[in-house]
């Protein structure tokens, strides 16, 4: 054992002193340059990488909003303007318009007219609306998981007829909710029951 010990003391040694006789190359101010100007290149090219990939995440989930837009059955709203959504359902189609918007309390009272363009009449509804800020799809920095996150909501129900070929107001508070976040605003109708009128044999 104690001969092991000394043989490999002996080749370490060897080693060492090979090791120390070796010429350690040096680079060469050149050289240095050259590879410090590739890590700047690398690096410039990793950030307009990143700034590629953050418009395309971008582009992507504009792309699946509005494509959940155009497959949903809710109604986008827009309160700056008249103007009408419409909202799908089993039974038929509903138009919606915000007609009047003023603060209450912590949050909004919303004067929806509820349009019905159908020949029956609907024995009340079920109405849920959501609001959140509008989103920013353009802007990098927008994150669309945490806009998804902040979307609330509210459920009313409508005991009054929705008569057929006519607006119908339908009063709903939205809260809490600041002026900002009434920048998105959807709704969406759950009908139940309808009348016809019935026909002299």
């Amino acid at each position: 054992m104690q001969k092991l010990k000394i043989a490999l003391a002996t080749i370490l040694w060897g080693l060492l002193i090979g090791c120390s006789q070796k010429p350690i190359e040096d680079k060469t101010g050149p050289e240095i340059a050259a590879l410090n100007q590739q890590v700047e290149e690398l690096n410039k090219q990793l950030q307009l990488m990143q700034q590629i990939q953050n418009k395309l995440q971008t582009r992507l989930g504009t792309l699946e909003f509005w494509h959940d837009v155009e497959n949903d059955s809710s109604a986008m709203l827009d309160p700056a303007s008249k103007s009408y959504g419409v909202a799908k359902t089993n039974l038929g189609n509903l138009l919606v318009s915000v007609d009047n918007i003023t603060p209450y309390g912590d949050g909004y009272k919303l004067r929806l007219m509820v349009g019905n363009p159908n020949m029956v009449t609907y024995d009340g509804a079920k109405l849920k609306v959501q609001w959140a800020e509008k989103p920013r799809w353009g802007d990098a920095s927008f994150d669309s998981t945490k806009w998804n996150a902040s979307i609330q909501s509210k459920e009313i129900d409508v005991v009054n007829e929705l008569l057929p070929g006519a607006w119908n107001p339908v009063e709903v508070v939205i809260s809490p909710a600041t002026a900002a976040q009434t920048g998105y605003l959807t709704l969406t109708a759950t009908l139940d029951k309808l009348s016809l009128r019935r026909t002299n044999p």
